[in-house]
């Protein structure tokens, strides 16, 4: 947006124009031989200045174009009063110009004021457009540059999980350690919780197993007899209990969802993962999901090493 100028409020280059049409009478009235106001000509030649002022500029120069041409056209030297004039005929001879041009500087200056605040205001609009339309220009390649930082992430996430999807399945030597491990791995990958354990069955009774992110001040039980709500559910039921299906009378503030481990070569769960803390934002139904999926994953591979333990 352009930004004009001002010196004394009112805009350099018209002081400059008045100046340079000032000087330019001046100068002729000495060449010429002519009265310094030019009381003699009509019409008054500081009609050009007041008029070319006023439309141009608006009305605060072009009243300063009236005043300045008053005070040029009042210092002289001005006509005698003749013996036919009283002082009233006098005084309106010497003030019919300057009225005048204060009627026309305010009546021309106010027409162009009014242009010049609607153009001010479409050029307002214009560079508030223009500026938006850089921010979203910015805001694309912002989001473009992150999208594909994401794409390369999510693509080496991928492999990652792959991997270790791929070593957890091809486990050459069971051992319970390995199992702890991998499904620890998995279940950090997929769901990226800030606690979570996991628990297998001994007899009747839920055992701890394997725990992340538990602090000192933490109170979750390390077992979960057959007579409690949540080894019914998981265990017996084989359901999966979390907050977002009103299960907070089952978990009894020991988390916010819990699954069982199983297998489907199996009738009876193996255990359970149970997430104790997770960003809110991850906590959805597809990751409810993901987390019984990863339950019945984990549950094969137990199965498998149960079965080879119990042969060996």
């Amino acid at each position: 947006m352009q930004i004009h100028p001002k010196i004394l409020g009112l805009q350099k280059s018209a002081w400059i124009e008045m100046g340079i049409f000032f000087l330019s009478m001046w100068l002729l009235a000495l060449f010429f031989h002519l009265k310094i106001n030019y009381w003699d000509i009509s019409p008054h030649p500081f009609w050009i200045v007041v008029l070319l002022v006023s439309a141009q500029y608006g009305v605060n120069e072009g009243l300063a174009a009236t005043i300045i041409s008053t005070v040029f056209l009042l210092i002289g030297p001005l006509p005698s009063r003749n013996i036919l004039q009283d002082r009233y005929d006098y005084f309106f001879i010497l003030i019919k110009n300057p009225v005048l041009w204060f009627v026309f500087a305010v009546l021309l200056g106010e027409i162009c004021s009014r242009h010049i605040r609607k153009k001010e205001h479409f050029e307002r609009i214009a560079f508030e457009a223009e500026k938006k339309e850089q921010q979203l220009a910015e805001s694309y390649e912002a989001l473009k540059h992150i999208k594909e930082h994401l794409e390369l992430h999510i693509a080496a996430e991928t492999q990652t999980i792959l991997k270790k999807i791929s070593a957890f399945n091809e486990l050459s030597s069971l051992s319970s350690e390995k199992i702890l491990q991998g499904a620890a791995d998995l279940i950090k990958i997929l769901m990226a919780p800030e606690k979570f354990s996991l628990y297998f069955l001994k007899g009747q009774t839920l055992c701890f197993a394997f725990q992340q992110g538990w602090d000192d001040g933490d109170f979750y039980r390390k077992e979960f007899s057959s007579d409690t709500a949540l080894f019914h559910e998981v265990i017996v039921l084989k359901n999966t209990v979390s907050l977002l299906r009103g299960g907070s009378a089952v978990l009894q503030d020991q988390g916010i969802v819990a699954a069982p481990i199983h297998c489907s070569k199996s009738s009876q769960a193996l255990g359970m993962i149970k997430i104790e803390q997770i960003p809110f934002l991850r906590l959805r139904s597809e990751e409810i999901e993901i987390l019984c999926a990863l339950g019945e994953w984990i549950g094969g591979i137990y199965f498998r090493f149960l079965q080879e333990k119990g042969t060996s």
